[in-house]
């Protein structure tokens, strides 16, 4: 097979991020892996994915048609994996029901049309009545957030600059990944159980300081600190792009991984946000020692 879900997966970062550079971001990679990963598909398939006469690379209709199907192969993927782990928790593979013919199929079809929507999104069922169960209790299932205006993320980081610079501030905060369903345990699920006066947060995992020329560096020992409804209020503008969080609802804090009895599969999907105010505050507990050797991802750059 010439076609590999990771450069699928590639692709797919490219495309929503805007840029190659972007997509390395995301994926934590170097630039030069992202090139590397399209030439590569580009040669095995012996077409062009992206044109590179203009300033900057855009997919050809080859590309677009591979972006699309594509997707389609990635959502299947990410659906297998979350069914593996349904059957790991106790579920069944197979659903199978008996109707009789007293029962007209008509007032069947609904039924089974509402089931599917209670489940990870899957072709034919974009939409999602919200809910599933969990144990004897209702669970969300699907939550899909979208925005009516939208912003490009390269036009994000630039209003981010501009509010920087209308401030006088120094640099801006990007979070980019949270530790959620956390790994958090003992302790250190009490102290963000019991931090600050909001609702509690998830410890933020990858967190960036934008500088007013454009660089990011990445800091360490915040977290959140005074969250709840009325932080909504505060956001700015939305990114253009599509996040999606799968993951195992168990009715524990933070769905911490292993927590809880019943499980329910979730599916969360949103852009960026350009939030304006949140509140980060260090942590006052000792961090955990950096490792002595540097990753090689990173020693490359």
């Amino acid at each position: 097979m010439r076609i590999s879900l990771d450069a699928l997966l590639v692709l797919d970062s490219i495309a929503r991020n805007g840029s190659f550079a972007a997509a390395g971001e995301e994926l934590h990679r170097v630039p030069s892996a992202i090139t590397y990963t399209i030439q590569k598909l580009e040669q095995d398939l012996e077409v062009k994915l992206f044109d590179r006469s203009g300033h900057r690379a855009k997919l050809t209709e080859a590309g677009e048609e591979l972006l699309r199907e594509g997707r389609h192969l990635l959502r299947t993927a990410t659906d297998l994996e979350c069914r593996v782990k349904r059957v790991a928790t106790g579920w069944e593979t197979e659903l199978r029901i008996a109707v009789d013919e007293i029962i007209p199929t008509e007032r069947l079809f609904p039924v089974l049309k509402d089931f599917y929507r209670t489940r990870t999104p899957v072709r034919g069922y974009n939409d999602s009545n919200g809910h599933s169960l969990m144990g004897g209790a209702t669970a969300p299932t699907n939550l899909i957030v979208t925005a009516h205006e939208t912003s490009s993320i390269s036009d994000l980081k630039k209003k981010m600059i501009d509010l920087c610079q209308q401030r006088g501030l120094e640099y801006a905060i990007v979070v980019k990944k949270m530790d959620f369903p956390s790994t958090a345990v003992g302790d250190e699920m009490r102290r963000l159980m019991g931090n600050g006066s909001g609702r509690p947060v998830a410890m933020p995992l990858y967190v960036y300081k934008l500088f007013l020329d454009g660089h990011e560096e990445q800091i360490r020992g915040v977290r959140l600190r005074a969250v709840n409804a009325r932080s909504l209020k505060d956001i700015l503008a939305a990114g253009d792009d599509k996040n999606r969080l799968d993951y195992l609802e168990n009715g524990v804090p933070f769905a911490e991984v292993g927590g809880g009895g019943y499980t329910a599969a979730v599916t969360i999907e949103g852009p960026s946000l350009l939030i304006d105010d949140l509140e980060l505050t260090k942590m006052e507990d000792e961090l955990p020692k950096l490792p002595a050797v540097s990753s090689p991802l990173l020693s490359q750059k």
